[in-house]
């Protein structure tokens, strides 16, 4: 009797607010789908892949005592990378806490961040710098994935020993934020997933369920922007002369295109599970799922690493058609779709990057 007479009361306070309660456990269902399908799966892979690159840089380094080049540490390093891509476009909630996303990959680096902050570390040997709530507290530039593909991928340091207490601290502090990240998103009263879930009545986090979708949606075109603006054309450059390879993401590691790749299977997750649904219009459903589906096949069509493809006249036509369809896709998502379902983009994190 209880549950019955709450559910009347949440219906007529809804209908008070202008909101249908029908609509309401639509909206509800969605977003919980999107946390429990999309968001929380790709921070436990996270959590999972960075457990275990963490314990495999400890390992490695009490073994070795140096980080020359190991394929089942660059394996680690590898997975745990590419965890992070599915669920890189997601730029707010617990994420943005204690800014973990830039500290996880602070990318591009246009400043040279990264090398000035690892020179200083590495140069200054100060082993209290790498204690957990020092390192947290330390420059962004040294704590992610980009400062750790440089240990691991360069040429072995004189100082092997040092480096490999360095990439421990690197490892163990990417872990930290993925577990606390994922620990925010289930656990407690407060959970990010709770967000999710009642957004549509209007919670601590969100006024509405309309505000949430903006933001998702948002993240979707932000990541597609990221795409095509910065991890295809700053390396592609204009013509095969005038290609940079160095400036692609994960260039040292090779992992350029399969990072692509898992942002666009992330980005299509994420449409899949928190909007098809919503859209009424078949020949616009159609065309979004054309877009991700050609996009996916130029990524197949390329079978040399990006640092490679952009110098290669075959493998760049494969570059320019995967950029046209992703550029097509936000088109779609910007323009269509934001107007097919009355929601704002709103404001363009990339916007000054």
């Amino acid at each position: 009797m209880h549950d019955a007479l709450h559910r009347l009361l949440t219906a007529l306070c809804l209908l008070a607010a202008g909101v249908h309660p029908a609509a309401a456990a639509d909206d509800a269902a969605l977003l919980t789908a999107v946390a429990d399908h999309h968001v929380i799966p790709a921070y436990q892979r996270l959590d999972a892949s960075t457990a275990t690159l963490d314990q495999a840089v400890r390992q490695h380094c009490a073994d070795q005592r140096t980080l020359a080049p190991d394929a089942a540490l660059r394996a680690a390093y590898a997975e745990a990378f590419l965890a992070w891509q599915g669920i890189q476009h997601l730029r707010f909630g617990p994420i943005q806490v204690l800014s973990r996303d830039f500290r996880m990959q602070l990318w591009p680096d246009k400043r040279g961040s990264i090398a000035k902050h690892l020179r200083r570390l590495l140069a200054q040997r100060e082993p209290a710098r790498l204690q957990p709530d020092a390192f947290a507290d330390g420059s962004a530039a040294v704590q992610g994935f980009g400062a750790l593909e440089r240990l691991l991928y360069d040429s072995p340091p004189d100082d092997a020993q040092w480096h490999c207490e360095v990439a421990a601290a690197m490892a163990a502090n990417l872990h930290r934020m993925a577990a606390a990240t994922l620990q925010e998103w289930q656990d407690g009263p407060q959970a990010h997933r709770l967000m999710f879930a009642t957004a549509y009545a209007g919670n601590d986090y969100y006024d509405g369920a309309d505000e949430l979708n903006a933001k998702l949606l948002n993240n979707i075109n932000t990541q597609l922007e990221r795409l095509i603006e910065q991890k295809l054309s700053r390396p592609m450059g204009d013509s095969v002369e005038a290609a940079m390879p160095k400036r692609a993401e994960a260039w040292r590691s090779g992992l350029s295109l399969a990072a692509i790749r898992y942002n666009v299977v992330a980005l299509q997750s994420l449409y899949t599970t928190g909007f098809a649904a919503r859209v009424d219009d078949a020949a616009l459903a159609t065309a979004i799922k054309d877009r991700f589906d050609r996009a996916l096949a130029e990524l197949d069509a390329v079978e040399k690493p990006l640092v490679d493809a952009v110098h290669d006249a075959d493998a760049r036509m494969h570059l320019h058609r995967l950029r046209d369809q992703l550029t097509a896709l936000r088109t779609l998502v910007a323009k269509d779709l934001t107007t097919a379902l009355a929601l704002p983009l709103g404001f363009n994190s990339l916007d000054g990057d």
